[in-house]
């Protein structure tokens, strides 16, 4: 098959690099699947954490005259600020550098 001037490619080359693109779509497509889910799963965390500080807050204008639970409310969001903290953080993984593939210079 003549593409310009001077470039000829045979069908199996076109072939071959449909099947490469292929591969890096769906590796891409897997990517935007976990982002997916990752941010899915924020969202529900947030959305938790908010329900529990409507909760605290009401709660600590419910005990205004009462200093010790003033004083466990006061902890209880300071250990939810510490894991929302943490909840943006995910542990680390150990990851593999991924080798450079022949084929991908195609």
């Amino acid at each position: 098959m003549r593409l310009s001037g001077w470039l000829w490619i045979t069908k199996s080359e076109i072939e071959y690099l449909f099947r490469k693109l292929n591969e890096r779509i769906s590796r891409m497509n897997a990517s935007v699947d976990r982002l997916t889910r990752e941010v899915g799963e924020m969202r529900t965390s947030v959305s938790e954490a908010a329900t529990k500080i409507a909760d605290l807050v009401q709660q600590i204008r419910d005990n205004t005259t009462d200093p010790a639970v003033i004083e466990g409310l006061a902890d209880e969001l300071d250990q939810l600020q510490t894991d929302l903290a943490n909840a943006g953080t995910p542990p680390e993984e150990p990851t593999q550098p991924e080798t450079p593939n022949e084929d991908d210079n195609a």
